[in-house]
């Protein structure tokens, strides 16, 4: 199953439905964006519990998972979004950009 992290614009959303139908992946919305998070500071957003809504009865039971973002720096968004599924699958992210110039942390045997 795939899932994408919501950007403002929408198109995370439009290129995982690409991914989704192109690996022939079954796409589902777990995560929404919080009202008003627009107009949040930086410093307000950079809690990823503040940007975003957590809906974990939406995630399907019995698949391992592929996480669409279009951009990592610290990593933090996708390790905070990977958090709800657990050990019991393996979940794997696939970003459009990576900025290598930020410090990265490790990456796990489940997180990548």
């Amino acid at each position: 199953a795939i899932t994408y992290v919501p950007d403002s614009r929408a198109a995370n959303k439009q290129e995982c439905e690409l991914l989704a139908e192109a690996l022939d992946l079954e796409m589902f919305e777990y995560i929404t964006t919080r009202p008003g998070s627009e107009s949040m500071t930086k410093s307000q957003t950079t809690e990823v519990g503040n940007k975003f809504i957590f809906n974990t009865e939406a995630i399907p039971k019995g698949y391992n998972i592929l996480i669409y973002d279009d951009a990592m720096k610290s990593g933090m968004t996708l390790d905070k979004v990977c958090e709800p599924f657990g050990d019991e699958r393996e979940v794997v992210a696939v970003v459009k950009t990576l900025y290598p110039l930020h410090e990265l942390p490790a990456p796990s045997t489940k997180r990548l």
